[in-house]
């Protein structure tokens, strides 16, 4: 069944999903909220292609390693903005990346964030 072959993946993305749409409320609290736009903007982008990817995958959706490819992108673009600001809630990632094929913890290359080396690792295997 396609949810329990990509249940890692699916994890992973849900993961990300909880903590960006955590970030971006908590950027909304900020005192220079126009500062965080871009923050803001990419974390609402990352969150909802990151539940599209979940949910293609449960589904074994002939697009999932589409989409999941497409989740990766955005987020890294996500991560990358993250990165700039020092608040905690954008210095906050999902849990540590994993190799879903053999489900290793393994670091992830330079400047990709956790939840988008699972997204790629994810796209790999569909």
């Amino acid at each position: 069944m396609p949810h329990e072959t990509y249940a890692a993946c699916i994890e992973a993305c849900n993961g990300c999903a909880t903590a960006c749409n955590h970030c971006a409320a908590s950027c909304l609290k900020e005192t220079d909220v126009k500062m965080m736009a871009r923050c803001i903007a990419l974390d609402m982008d990352c969150a909802a292609a990151c539940q599209l990817a979940a949910a293609t995958m449960a589904r074994g959706s002939e697009f999932a390693k589409a989409i999941c490819a497409l989740c990766a992108d955005i987020c890294q673009a996500c991560g990358e903005e993250c990165a700039k600001h020092k608040h905690d809630h954008c210095q906050a990632l999902p849990a540590g990346p994993v190799n879903h094929v053999n489900t290793e913890v393994i670091e992830p290359p330079p400047n990709l964030t956790f939840s988008a080396w699972d997204a790629a690792l994810c796209a790999s295997e569909s």
